[in-house]
């Protein structure tokens, strides 16, 4: 447990810069009045109201950091993890499941990384597991008026703190009206204070046109009736979550996750009907094209998923699958290979958004920002836009500039050509910089930063037009100086 703290901590102390998606959400956070964080955000985002308002105080407290930024996350994991402990010990009779779930929980690259993202994913699965660790606690039957009141506030804060809680909290109200075999108005306040949260959730984002959604990435992530619908959303999700995942575990793990369930259900039916109801919840939504069944998205179901892998530990009557499955979890957390990921998690997921890259960017974008001069025009491509602004307020730097968008098509010198002409035409007395920003990860591996950074400054300091490409062609500067 200490070790998922410390490799957590560590993760967390490192400041990595920020990636697209933080910033595209972290933007918001600069509005002086707290109350426009009850209204739609910035740059589409969808983002739980509370999430960012706990945020912003933060940031008004200590700063604005990416330390400050990720502060929540960081703590909603570090907390998830004595909160999986207890939820453990409650579940289990012995303490190999216990140890293992831990083990497994503490050590996931995937729950680490997401520790130190200004993301609300973290706070979702800690959100998960304290609904599933109240849920003992809760009773509706001969329910008081104190408990009614906390019961319904919780009912409406909790899903616009995490949207987790959307799908959580009707699996709860459903599973204890089950256990308890009784049924009460009161219970219908309860649901009416969700309700409403969601009707507002709804009419917040309602007219936003969101581009994930329409991604296909999103899409992916969509249920239908077939069944190589459901075979590849939970296939992608595996991929996800589990290191090295080969496609022919897909029925192995099912067995495991099936099996898990099914002692659950025989040991501690209540916890097992709780989880069902969870998973069943999540899949209509993504049945309706409401909220996908995809990667970050469900990152709370990974605890779900490993309390279902490691139950079967807890049963003395399956000797050899126990040991089956001890030997498959002991094997998957001394893998060599598996190790590098729990101190480097970005690597993991295999995503764009490693340290490399984010130190080039965001250091070239700093040396831009201290140099152009104010009221400079910059064309450039969206998400340079996002670093530029983001970076400005961020840093201080109070520039003021114009940004104009481009999309680069086959004969990119020629669309400079007629945005440099056309903004003469418009701007004759104006600044202008013009920026196209073209890396993947095989390029960043030979990728000198001290080198870019010079060819920023040389660029900077010319007084006529030049037109720069930093001879291996990682990026693309034009710097007009009228």
């Amino acid at each position: 447990m200490w070790g998922g703290v410390i490799f957590r901590e560590l993760y967390y102390l490192k400041g990595m810069p920020f990636w697209l998606d933080e910033m595209l959400l972290g933007q918001s956070l600069f509005k002086t009045d707290i109350a426009d964080l009850f209204s739609p955000l910035e740059n589409y985002q969808k983002c739980p109201p509370l999430f960012c308002v706990i945020t912003f105080i933060i940031l008004k407290i200590f700063g604005y950091s990416c330390y400050s930024f990720r502060l929540l996350p960081f703590m909603s994991s570090i907390m998830s993890i004595f909160l999986f402990s207890i939820i453990s010990l409650k579940l289990f009779k012995t303490k190999i499941p216990v140890l293992m779930g831990l083990l497994i929980f503490s050590v996931c690259p995937v729950l680490i990384y997401y520790s130190q993202e200004y993301k609300p994913y973290s706070t979702d699965v800690l959100v998960c597991l304290f609904l599933i660790f109240i849920y003992d606690y809760l009773h509706f039957k001969n329910i008081n008026t104190k408990n009614l009141i906390i019961y319904s506030i919780s009912a409406f804060i909790l899903p616009i703190f995490s949207f987790s809680a959307i799908f959580i909290i009707p699996a709860v109200i459903i599973a204890k009206t089950i256990e308890e075999k009784y049924i009460t108005k009161k219970i219908l306040i309860v649901f009416s204070s969700y309700i409403l949260a969601n009707i507002y959730l709804f009419f917040l984002y309602s007219n936003i046109y969101s581009a994930e959604i329409e991604a296909l990435e999103w899409k992916n992530g969509f249920l239908n009736l077939s069944f190589s619908s459901f075979y590849k959303i939970i296939l992608n999700f595996f991929h996800f979550c589990i290191y090295s995942f080969n496609d022919n575990y897909f029925i192995p793990v099912i067995l495991f996750l099936v099996f898990g369930f099914i002692i659950l259900f025989k040991n501690n039916r209540k916890y097992a009907i709780l989880i069902a109801l969870i998973i069943f919840f999540l899949l209509v939504a993504s049945f309706l094209k409401f909220y996908p069944f995809h990667e970050r998205l469900i990152l709370f179901t990974i605890p779900i998923f490993i309390l279902l892998i490691v139950t079967p530990l807890d049963d003395s009557r399956f000797f050899y699958i126990k040991t089956i499955i001890l030997s498959v979890i002991i094997f998957l957390i001394l893998n060599l290979k598996y190790l590098p990921y729990i101190t480097y998690p970005e690597n993991y997921l295999n995503r764009r958004v490693n340290e490399k890259y984010r130190t080039v960017m965001t250091n070239s974008i700093s040396t831009l920002l201290s140099q152009i001069p104010n009221n400079t025009k910059i064309i450039t491509t969206e998400e340079l836009r996002v670093y530029m602004e983001f970076y400005n307020k961020l840093l201080k730097y109070n520039k003021t500039f114009e940004v104009d968008l481009y999309f680069i098509n086959s004969d990119f010198q020629k669309t400079m050509e007629d945005l440099i002409n056309k903004t003469f035409e418009n701007n004759q007395n104006k600044n202008l910089l013009i920026l196209c920003k073209n890396l993947n990860n095989d390029e960043l591996n030979i990728l000198d930063e001290d080198s870019i950074k010079k060819i920023i400054e040389n660029i900077i300091n010319k007084k006529n037009y030049e037109y720069t490409t930093g001879k291996d062609k990682y990026m693309f500067w034009y710097l007009i100086k009228v």
